[in-house]
């Protein structure tokens, strides 16, 4: 699935779920382990019972921030009854900040990549 559409998908979310979060992992690197949602393999090589919560929990949102936009400027926060935040220039509004955030992240990385600004 490609980055655009997965963003689409989060954008269209009504609350966080393991499922985005699944989805969220590919693109970070993580890689499913055999057939069953529970085994995941993180991108250091170690085995995992579950991707990061990047969809509801902040710390997980940052560290893919950190991640996928390394030195990059980021914040998030409630605003008037939903998430927003901002990851660079891009900012993105979601159900809570965990979701903006992430939202946000891979939305600055896509952006990077198609100007070659990495």
């Amino acid at each position: 699935m490609k980055i655009k559409d997965v963003i689409q998908i989060l954008k269209d979310a009504k609350e966080p779920a393991p499922k985005l979060d699944g989805l969220i992992a590919i693109i970070a690197g993580y890689r499913r382990r055999g057939e069953t949602v529970d085994s995941w393999v993180d991108p250091e090589g170690s085995s995992v019972n579950r991707p990061p919560r990047y969809t509801e929990v902040i710390d997980d949102a940052m560290a893919l921030q950190v991640a996928l936009c390394p030195a990059t400027k980021a914040g998030c926060a409630w605003e008037m009854g939903a998430g927003s935040a901002n990851v660079g220039s891009t900012i993105a509004y979601s159900v809570n900040p965990a979701m903006a955030l992430s939202i946000a992240s891979l939305e600055e990385m896509l952006s990077r990549q198609s100007t070659g600004n990495e």
